[in-house]
């Protein structure tokens, strides 16, 4: 059995009456009858004993003595053991025991799951109304057969979620808004000059992407000569809900190599920026007083 630690100060919660101790008085004899009767308590679908104990060590805070609830639950798996004490109130203690000893009365036996019975309902149905629920019935089932080779979608207020009646075919897309496209770029390239070969989309191709042909030939033709010869590329850009046309050239050896020792300088010909070795250059001043190309292609679109 196990000892008490001698160096330990120890605490007694509550106290066991047994028919040996001596009564010495009414409130004793009253207290131990109190504590030798145990309970049949239930919570819930739990069903438990208690008992209540007394005449514990004298609480310092109250001046009371110490006292003891405790719970004797079935658990089948397990020895007898105590599962956990807590203090409710100021010297007022709660102590749970599992014991498998409860488990084979009824009274504590956890509730059994009911089965349950199906109730079958047939239809009664005069016999001059036979011909006809047999029909309605043959068409049910031949309607089961057409319908079991199709996907159901499920129903959210009324709408077939995934059968795309409403969105998701050519024409019927939902376009991002502002917000969901932020900082989202898409560029297309609609001319360009490579190696001295213009390449451009077809009139099909611009239609597609709502540009106007003759606009677009009528800045390929601002662009070549902005570019004075150089390869250069026109892209429609659409970022952040806008789109519009840009224009680049490529940089030249010269404007490259005034480039270094400033990322961004103006050209003193046909006011280009130069960004680096191969940087996009931006019209600037393509007759008197004419701003930007991207801004320029953009009130033309």
């Amino acid at each position: 059995p196990p000892i008490e630690d001698p160096t330990t100060h120890s605490y007694v919660l509550g106290k066991f009456q047994r028919d040996d101790d001596e009564d010495d008085g009414d409130g004793d004899g009253e207290r131990r009858s109190k504590g030798d009767v145990a309970e049949l308590q239930t919570k819930g679908e739990s069903r438990y004993l208690v008992q209540r104990l007394g005449g514990g060590t004298t609480c310092d805070l109250t001046g009371k003595e110490r006292k003891v609830e405790v719970q004797f639950h079935c658990h089948p798996q397990s020895t007898d053991r105590i599962g956990w004490i807590k203090e409710l109130t100021t010297c007022s203690y709660l102590m749970v025991i599992y014991t498998p000893r409860l488990c084979h009365d009824v009274a504590f036996q956890l509730p059994q799951p009911e089965d349950v019975h199906e109730i079958q309902c047939r239809e009664i149905i005069a016999p001059e109304n036979v011909a006809d629920w047999e029909a309605k019935r043959a068409h049910q089932a031949a309607q089961r057969l057409v319908n079991s080779g199709k996907k159901e979608f499920p129903t959210v207020g009324g709408i077939e979620v995934g059968a795309m009646k409403l969105v998701g075919t050519e024409g019927r897309q939902i376009e991002k808004g502002r917000v969901a496209s932020a900082g989202e770029e898409i560029v297309e390239v609609v001319a360009k000059k490579e190696n001295g070969e213009v390449t451009r989309l077809s009139r099909e191709e611009l239609l597609k992407f709502d540009l106007d042909p003759e606009k677009v030939e009528t800045l390929k033709k601002r662009l070549e000569e902005l570019a004075n010869g150089k390869d250069w590329k026109l892209e429609v850009v659409e970022a952040n809900g806008e789109r519009g046309l840009r224009g680049i050239v490529d940089a030249d050896e010269e404007e490259e190599n005034s480039s270094e020792g400033s990322p961004r300088q103006e050209a003193s010909k046909g006011g280009k920026k130069a960004e680096n070795k191969r940087g996009p250059v931006q019209e600037e001043q393509a007759a008197e007083d004419e701003e930007g190309s991207e801004e320029i292609f953009k009130d033309e679109l």
